[in-house]
């Protein structure tokens, strides 16, 4: 079985996403008696349930809400989880989430996930531990010759 020593408090997360549902599972997977230590604020009612049945203490309410946060333990968090699905739309309120969550929590590792190198760096600025950028590059064969340029997700870790 795995160990995950930085869970000595609370894994807290800031709203749900793919990456977020990766990082349940695969606590689910390894450690699965560390879901009763997961917390969070999420803003999608079916999810919460879903969650909740998993055994995580979630509840539903605006992840972007520092009195939400506080109101569901963000004080315990050892962790804290800041991957929304878009981070590109909600990039001003994941950096104001990470400099009040450093401000309420100044020992527990931030993680974010950023739209841009740029949002990253910002991130870092304001106290975040670990940042995933998330980007769409435009793919040669869809531009050339007036193809679809939407782009393929690709992930960069500075």
């Amino acid at each position: 079985m795995a160990t995950f020593p930085l869970l000595d408090n609370r894994l807290f997360l800031v709203g749900y996403s793919d990456d977020a549902r990766v990082l349940i599972d695969h606590l689910q997977a390894e450690a699965p008696g560390l879901l009763s230590r997961v917390a969070g604020v999420v803003d999608d009612a079916r999810v919460v349930s879903q969650l909740k049945a998993r055994g995580l203490a979630v509840v539903c309410g605006d992840p972007w809400n520092v009195t939400t946060l506080l109101d569901a333990d963000l004080q315990r968090a050892g962790i804290v989880v800041v991957f929304p699905e878009d981070p590109v739309r909600h990039g001003e309120r994941i950096l104001t989430t990470v400099r009040a969550v450093r401000r309420l929590c100044p020992d527990a590792q931030i993680f974010a996930k950023a739209g841009s190198g740029e949002d990253a760096e910002r991130l870092y600025a304001v106290g975040a531990n670990e940042v995933m950028v998330i980007r769409t590059t435009p793919t040669p064969n869809r531009t050339a010759g007036g193809g679809d340029a939407r782009g393929d997700l690709a992930i960069d870790t500075p």
